[in-house]
């Protein structure tokens, strides 16, 4: 669990991005964070990560947590099964077995030998995946993984993030497609100016999720 208390911040004295917000991310959950570009969703991710520091409030974290941002940071000029070695050793675990076993399970196999900058964008958000995967995470935080995926991927991505839920893990996902919230969440966190509006996802068809999410769009002054 994420429990964020009071939270604020400003990239300067004159733009609040977060006032006084409190935000309860639950466990063993897929909780997808929407708002239209601008409203946070990247600054949030950054300051649960501690790359960015609150100006004031607290974020409790009972559990780990690894981000994945929107373009994963990795060693460009080695192969896949390079840079997992190299993570191999920094971790100081036996994970031999764990490799070939999450290789072969995120079907990666065929693209293991490339160099990482041969790979397509999908392939690396894949690899960060295993990567967190690999290091058991309890709690993955992957900052719009799907934008520019086409529908193929997008539905392959989709099922491994179902995947890692069945498992036990603990998914914060923010996008700004709402089709996608609907497939994916169990709750729903909308960034909507100051203004944070929390949706359980039970709705039972997505023309009524959909209309739900968008009568909270409309940013508040």
């Amino acid at each position: 669990m994420i429990d964020i208390k009071k939270l604020t911040f400003a990239y300067d004295a004159s733009t609040y991005i977060f006032e006084q917000t409190d935000i309860k991310f639950n466990e063993k959950i897929t909780t997808i964070v929407l708002g239209k570009n601008g409203t946070g969703k990247t600054t949030l991710f950054h300051l649960i990560a501690e790359i960015l520091t609150p100006d004031f409030g607290e974020i409790i974290k009972h559990t780990d947590v690894i981000l994945i941002p929107d373009q994963p940071v990795l060693y460009d000029h080695l192969t896949g099964y390079e840079y997992l070695e190299y993570i191999k050793i920094l971790s100081q675990h036996k994970l031999e077995d764990k490799i070939v076993d999450l290789v072969a399970l995120l079907e990666m196999k065929d693209h293991m030998s490339k160099l990482i900058h041969e790979m397509s964008l999908g392939m690396k958000h894949k690899l960060a995946l295993l990567t967190a995967m690999l290091l058991n995470y309890e709690t993955y935080m992957i900052d719009e993984p799907l934008t520019a995926l086409d529908p193929p991927s997008q539905k392959e991505m989709i099922r491994y993030f179902n995947m890692l839920k069945a498992q036990g893990k603990t998914l914060i996902i923010s996008t700004h497609m709402i089709h996608i919230a609907y497939q994916l969440a169990d709750e729903v966190v909308i960034l909507n100016g100051k203004e944070v509006i929390k949706i359980k996802n039970d709705f039972n068809d997505y023309q009524a999720f959909e209309d739900e999410v968008i009568k909270h769009f409309e940013t508040k002054t």
